[in-house]
């Protein structure tokens, strides 16, 4: 699976073909997506989720993803088997053209691995660079994101925080996971955008 406003790189589908044949119980695979970070602002480029959000920067650690972790949408691979007898796999609720326009591959590979399944895993060597548009990193198209993000997760019951990285043995309120958020922030616009996802979380 990829996008629109990728290049991949040379030896791509030949990484993908090489983890599959390696990793033969692995049915999720996530891929490296780069950007060129020149053509980002500073305050964004300071945060890590804001990054992954309206860049779709991820360069996950190589290994199984973590608990809730999975693959970006530019750059995931599902093996055929794993889709077997699902008649709609791909959420159609969700998504571009939606009311929520953010989301569905988080929502589709749920429905493929569990939050705490250990069959998703990193391929570094299948690389592809993304185009970032100007306006997809402009504060009020962040703030609009960020919001639509919210809604997205909370329409799939995604934690605010996931159990494994809570304190209290995973039982952490939704005010202070929002003050964590908070406190982790390098700007006054991140801090807005961190307010509004919580708005939309809320309305999800």
């Amino acid at each position: 699976f990829t996008d629109d406003h990728i290049q991949p790189d040379p030896h791509w589908l030949a990484a993908w073909h090489a983890a599959s044949s390696t990793f033969t119980d692995i049915d999720v695979f996530g891929g490296s997506v780069t950007v060129d970070r020149r053509t980002v602002p500073d305050w964004v480029q300071r945060s890590h989720n804001l990054m992954g959000l309206l860049t779709s920067e991820h360069d996950g650690t190589a290994g199984v993803y973590g608990f809730w972790r999975y693959p970006f949408g530019p750059n995931l691979a599902v093996r055929r088997r794993r889709l077997a007898g699902l008649e709609a796999p791909y959420p159609e609720d969700m998504g571009p053209g939606t009311s929520i326009p953010v989301g569905d591959e988080s929502a589709f590979l749920m429905r493929l691995s569990a939050p705490g399944a250990t069959d998703r895993r990193y391929v570094p060597e299948a690389v592809v660079s993304h185009e970032v548009e100007a306006e997809n990193v402009a504060f009020r198209s962040a703030l609009s994101r960020s919001f639509l993000q919210g809604r997205a997760q909370g329409r799939l019951r995604i934690p605010v925080t996931p159990p494994a990285l809570a304190p209290n043995g995973g039982r952490t309120s939704f005010a202070h996971a929002a003050w964590r958020r908070i406190r982790a922030c390098g700007s006054l616009r991140e801090v807005a955008c961190v307010v509004v996802r919580q708005v939309g979380y809320l309305k999800g």
